[in-house]
């Protein structure tokens, strides 16, 4: 056994540590204080190994500077604390735990990563895990000022994220576990945060939270069953650019000024999504190319949304309250649509534009009586329901196309008060149409090309 111990009180310091290869249980503790703080743990080969620091910035504009290096197994870094607070420097972290070269890497953590400092500087952070069963406890990062938080993410293998010592801890779930967040988990609060996360591998479980004007950029998310909560408050923006596989389960709340954008790549099925958005709410979610994903968005406040679904069997529901505009395409078969807008403010409007090419859409019923089944059982409604309450309402729909007929599809719409106009273009065969208008100024107009296509209206 090896046993590194460090301390150092200086102006300005650095200190290298390096374990020799294949030894095993070193110990890594580096205390720094003062200007201009630098250190390196290398710990390469060997398992069981494990690196703590702590970087005390005194009273200058330095910055402290730490990397620490762990491959193997059962290596732990732990009780990581960068603070600038007392000065105006910056902290930066890289923290790598990953296989050496014919030596498996599992079950490695990083319990504990803080940084702290204060409006003149700024924080960063770059980990990456390599193998399977790593945890990620937590990495925090706070700023005080108006600088940034930045940190960088790569995970490749399998179970990473939060584990108990010895196995993989199943938390989170239920669209990455509503978005509370914990597990494998990142935090920033500050005024400039951003995180860029690439997860590559099966069953990997993470968390998110930033507060201030926040960034995350999930640049790619690969494999299946993978889980990712995500919380941001204030100015936010999430891009989760693309999710390639199966079983993922992911889920964003953000609160403030927020523009979400998630999409699922090329052959993605099975995927539980959900976005919600409070307050001034933009929002983009696209499937590529995937099957029976359960798309879900829930807006409060001034609220815009494009949704993009490409394939077949997928569930796509929406939510919408205060200003609310809404398009959606609809590319494939067996899709139901379910959309609600409702207004919140005394002058604000809804508005929903939906296109469809496909067959069976809807995913539904009606026809036993028809007149799209009396005006949907006398506005009960079901099949893909689609409905706006109050003031300004406005629908446009479109199912198929001069290119392109769409067959058997079936669609309700309600509107619920106040300025209510449809207009909807139907090409194909035997799509059934119910539409109900309730209350104030009611204007239908329905074009229908095709064989045994029924539209009932009722006003």
């Amino acid at each position: 056994m090896k046993k590194f111990r460090l301390a150092l009180l200086a102006a300005t310091a650095g200190i290298a540590v390096a374990s020799a290869a294949v030894a095993a249980d070193n110990k890594a503790n580096v205390t720094q204080s003062g200007n201009s703080n630098t250190a390196i743990v290398d710990q390469t080969g060997g398992t069981n190994n494990t690196a703590t620091a702590e970087q005390i910035n005194d009273n200058d504009s330095s910055s402290n500077t730490l990397s620490v290096t762990q491959s193997a197994t059962w290596s732990l870094a732990t009780g990581i604390v960068q603070d600038s607070t007392r000065g105006s420097g910056r902290n930066s972290a890289t923290i790598e735990q990953i296989k050496a070269a014919g030596i498996p890497s599992y079950s490695n953590a990083i319990r504990s990563l803080t940084q702290t400092t204060n409006s003149s500087g700024d924080n960063s952070a770059s980990i990456t895990q390599a193998g399977y069963s790593n945890a990620l406890h937590g990495v925090s990062q706070n700023n005080t000022g108006w600088f940034d938080n930045t940190i960088e993410v790569t995970i490749t293998g399998r179970s990473n994220g939060s584990t108990y010592n010895g196995g993989v801890r199943a938390e989170l779930s239920g669209n990455a576990d509503a978005a509370g967040v914990r597990n494998g988990y990142l935090s920033q609060d500050g005024s400039a945060n951003d995180i860029q996360l690439s997860v590559t591998g099966n069953d990997n479980k993470f968390g998110v939270a930033q507060e201030g004007s926040n960034t995350l950029s999930a640049l790619n998310i690969e494999g299946n069953n993978n889980q990712l909560g995500v919380f941001q408050d204030f100015l936010n923006t999430l891009s989760v650019s693309s999710i390639i596989g199966n079983d993922n389960n992911i889920g964003a709340r953000q609160i403030g000024m927020n523009n979400g954008s998630i999409s699922l790549g090329t052959t993605s099925n099975n995927n539980q999504i959900s976005l919600s958005q409070d307050n001034i709410n933009s929002a983009s979610i696209t499937i590529t190319s995937g099957d029976d994903n359960v798309i879900s968005l829930s807006q409060t406040g001034i609220n815009g949304a494009n949704v993009l679904v490409t394939g077949s069997g997928n569930a796509i529901e929406s939510s919408q309250v205060g200003l609310n505009m809404l398009t959606a395409n609809v590319i494939g078969s067996d899709n139901n649509l379910v959309t609600e807008q409702e207004t919140g403010f005394t002058f604000s409007a809804n508005t929903l534009t939906v296109n469809i090419t496909g067959n069976t859409n809807g995913s539904g019923s009606f026809t036993t009586g028809n007149d799209a089944n009396t005006v949907a059982a006398a506005n009960g409604l079901t099949s893909g329901k689609l409905s706006q309450s109050g003031r300004g309402n406005t629908a446009t729909w479109e199912i198929g196309s001069s290119l392109a007929d769409s067959n058997s599809n079936q669609f309700a719409m309600l509107q619920d008060g106040n300025f209510n106009e449809v207009v909807a273009s139907i090409a194909g065969d035997n799509n059934q149409m119910a539409i109900a208008q309730v209350g104030n100024g009611n204007y239908a107009n329905v074009a229908q090309m095709g064989n045994g296509n029924v539209v009932g209206v009722t006003q």
